[in-house]
C-alpha cells in the first residue's frame, strides 16, 4: 500500500493545476471545441505578455529612479565642493 504524500507534484497538487486548466477552458477532458481552445491559448499569452511588460516597465523605472538619485547625488557633491572652494555662493563670497 502506497501512502499518498502531500507536497509538490502530489496528487493533491496535480488535481489543483487540472481544476485551473479546466477553469480556464485549456483541459476539458478533449470535449472544448478549436475555437475555445484557441480563444484559452491566446488569454494564456497575453496573460503571459502583460506580467513580460509589466515586469519590464518595473525594471525601466526602477533603473529611471536609480538614475536620478545618482544625479542628485552628483549634483549635491558638486554643489559642497563648490561651497568649499570659494566659488559662487560660498562662504568667501561678499554679500551683496
Amino acid at each position: 500500500m502506497s501512502a499518498e504524500r502531500p507536497g509538490p507534484g502530489g496528487p493533491a497538487e496535480r488535481s489543483r493545476v487540472r481544476r485551473a486548466l479546466e477553469f480556464t477552458g485549456i483541459l476539458r477532458g478533449g470535449r472544448a471545441g478549436a475555437s475555445e481552445r484557441l480563444m484559452s491559448t491566446v488569454a494564456l499569452f497575453a496573460i503571459i505578455l502583460l506580467g513580460l511588460i509589466l515586469g519590464w516597465v518595473k525594471a525601466v523605472l526602477v533603473t529611471v529612479a536609480a538614475s536620478a538619485v545618482v544625479v542628485v547625488a552628483v549634483l549635491v557633491v558638486l554643489a559642497v565642493r563648490r561651497r568649499r572652494r570659494g566659488g559662487p555662493g560660498g562662504p568667501t563670497d561678499p554679500p551683496t
